[in-house]
């Protein structure tokens, strides 16, 4: 039977996105961050924009050699990630190595945290990651839909 949340669109709180890193939402709505810059309406966006892109590259990086950079996440992302490592090594791993990331834009995420969002193409595959940093620069959010 699906429940009438899950007929709207709507995940229950038990679901779970694959390779997000939930936890840091909540951080982020928590922290009140500050806005990130938005182009306005005039202006086009750069694909190879983004004011956390070198942070997500690290990031990522990391994970995929089973790692979480306490130097680039606050303290409960990196929680959510030490958690979630077992799971996204091998994923981002088997991606194999980052050729290029496009910067989309900014998007508010459901808690109102407005973040950067990034395609990263890797060798093989590619995958859409959403970040924000908190007032000391670490990543407060770095979440992808799958």
């Amino acid at each position: 039977m699906v429940s009438p949340l899950r007929s709207r669109g709507v995940r229950s709180p038990s679901a779970r996105a694959p390779l997000a890193l939930a936890p840091a939402l909540v951080l982020a709505l928590s922290l009140g961050l500050a806005q990130i810059p938005r182009p306005t309406l005039a202006q086009s966006i750069d694909p190879d924009g983004g004011l956390l892109r070198a942070k997500v590259t690290d990031a990522l990086n990391a994970v995929a050699r089973g790692a979480c950079p306490e130097e680039l996440m606050a303290p409960l992302l990196l929680d959510a990630c030490e958690m979630q490592l077992p799971r996204m090594k091998p994923h981002l791993a088997g991606l194999g190595p980052i050729e290029r990331l496009r910067f989309r834009g900014i998007e508010q995420m459901p808690n109102g945290v407005e973040a950067e969002v990034y395609r990263v193409v890797f060798r093989s595959g590619q995958m859409t990651w959403a970040a924000a940093a908190g007032p000391n620069g670490k990543l407060v959010v770095l979440f992808s839909p799958g």
